[in-house]
């Protein structure tokens, strides 16, 4: 199993939902201009929600501790002119320090026109709140001079990082694009 196998299964999903609004609304898909959103997924009885598990057995195996799912989210982000819609702005999570969260690319391929998910180090992230931040009062432009890394790359890529500790932000695609994710929160 391989999280480009999920990926490949979760643009399927998403591709099925917004087609077709029967199946959006049996899931309880939220289907919004500027977002398309299914929530908990692994708890439903779906080959999907068993190839999650699987991988999650993985990440186990790899982390060398025991997890549990918290959530799941998997979602397409469009372009929209007000991008704080899905979080665009940079934020720390509030959520207990022990939760992480699996990111995985279930588009194509996710560039920068494509709005990546965006996240700061530890040190930048820390050196910020020093300095006084707060999400509703930060001036964006603060961020320009910083290292940020973009999460880019090809179907199924994936990324665990603990948002409580690292400033990140959702990317706003360019109009005409879109990019599909898979959100796992774990605890450890």
């Amino acid at each position: 199993l391989s999280a480009k196998e999920l990926a490949v299964q979760a643009s399927s999903i998403l591709n099925t939902i917004q087609k077709n609004k029967r199946i959006a609304d049996e899931l309880d898909a939220i289907d919004l201009p500027h977002t398309l959103k299914l929530q908990n997924f692994h708890e439903q009885d779906t080959a999907f929600a068993k190839t999650l598990h699987e991988l999650s057995r993985d990440i186990e195996s790899t982390l060398g501790v025991r997890i549990s799912i918290i959530s799941s989210l998997l979602w397409r982000n469009n372009h929209t002119d007000d991008p704080s819609l899905f979080s665009g702005d940079w934020h720390f999570d509030r959520r207990p320090t022990n939760w992480l969260r699996l990111f995985i690319i279930a588009s194509d391929d996710v560039d920068s026109d494509r709005g990546p998910f965006t996240f700061l180090g530890r040190i930048q992230s820390r050196k910020i709140v020093r300095e006084g931040f707060r999400r509703e009062k930060t001036n964006v432009s603060n961020f320009q001079s910083i290292e940020s890394t973009e999460f880019v790359g090809s179907q199924g890529a994936s990324v665990i990082i603990n948002t409580q500790y690292l400033l990140h932000r959702a990317g706003n695609p360019e109009p005409t694009k879109s990019r599909d994710m898979i959100q796992i929160v774990f605890k450890v």
